[in-house]
Formats: C-alpha cells, structure tokens, sequence
C-alpha cells in the first residue's frame, strides 16, 4: 500500500509538472493536469496516511518519545 501511494504522488506531481506553459507535448488543457495531478496527489496523501495509522487495542498501550524522552501512554490520548 505504501507503494501504490509513492506512485499516485509521483504521478500526480508528474501531470501538475506537465501542465506547466513550458511544456506544449499534451493534447489536453493545462487545468485538466492540475486538477488530475492535485486529485492523485491527494488520494496518495490520504493512503499514505491511512497506511501509517495504527490503533492499538484496547489492553496494550504504547510508548511515545520524543522531546521529553520515553513517556507510556495507557488510557488516554497522545
């Protein structure tokens, strides 16, 4: 899944790129490009982001760290 959403970025920069004025090589308006590219960027954002989305269940918790160090999170959010 992680690679199905690389390619809808890759391929939506791809047509956002190809309807730049510099480039005249597709018989297709410069807007369809933009709004093609923006749309496959989006979906490959939005699966992207369901990819890296994990819940953990109920009886597990998880350990965040960062800045503060390691802190375990049990019953609330983070």
């Amino acid at each position: 899944m992680f690679a199905a959403a690389f390619i809808f970025i890759v391929i939506g920069l791809g047509l956002i790129l190809a309807g730049l004025p510099q480039n005249q090589v597709l018989p297709v308006p410069d807007f369809v490009c933009y709004l093609s590219g923006l749309a496959l960027m989006v979906i490959g954002t939005v699966l992207l982001a369901l990819r890296l989305y994990v819940k953990t269940s109920a009886n597990r918790a998880f350990v965040r760290t960062g800045a503060g160090g390691a802190k375990p999170i049990l019953d609330g959010g983070a």
